[in-house]
């Protein structure tokens, strides 16, 4: 785990006007960062004090912050794997630092299995969860790094090749 992640808050959040450009503008503040992406090393970087693992049955990830979100909590799902957990940690950063997201619950943001797979719901969730999704995927599969593994046809090889070198599921 690379702990020496610096980033500036203040210059994300300038620039968060959607999912993409918040993924883009971490990403040119972490420069040409080779292989996985150290989302973990990202959170607590951007005001994530606490990242905590638990069994859980009906959701993948809670965040847990106030409505000023200078700092949040984020629970993840311990019965799912390494690489699920990385995109529900994903996903609950971006509705962390998406400002316009309201919380679903009083206390923050509970995403179950559906919700991060397709969303259901009002307008308003339905958008948000998609956004999340959005900013998860920009931030954990770059195109820099997606890029060599389009240039040729796809087939389960070159997937799971991508799949350990990204560390994604």
């Amino acid at each position: 785990m690379n702990s020496n992640v610096a980033l500036e808050r203040i210059d994300i959040d300038d620039g968060a006007t959607d999912p993409m450009r918040i993924a883009a503008e971490i990403h040119r503040q972490l420069g040409e960062i080779p292989g996985p992406v150290p989302i973990y090393d990202i959170a607590r970087a951007l005001d994530i004090d606490e990242i905590k693992t638990k069994p859980l049955k009906n959701f993948e990830g809670m965040l847990l912050t106030q409505p000023e979100r200078d700092f949040g909590t984020v629970l993840l799902n311990s019965l799912a794997s390494p690489q699920r957990r990385n995109y529900s940690l994903a996903h609950e950063l971006g509705h962390f630092l998406c400002g316009w997201h309201v919380p679903t619950e009083d206390a923050g943001f509970s995403c179950s299995q559906r919700d991060m797979a397709s969303p259901s719901g009002g307008a308003r969730h339905v958008k948000q969860e998609r956004e999340a999704n959005q900013f998860a995927i920009e931030l954990l599969a770059p195109p820099r790094l997606v890029k060599p593994y389009l240039r040729r046809l796809p087939d389960l090889e070159h997937v799971l090749s991508m799949h350990v070198a990204l560390d994604i599921s």
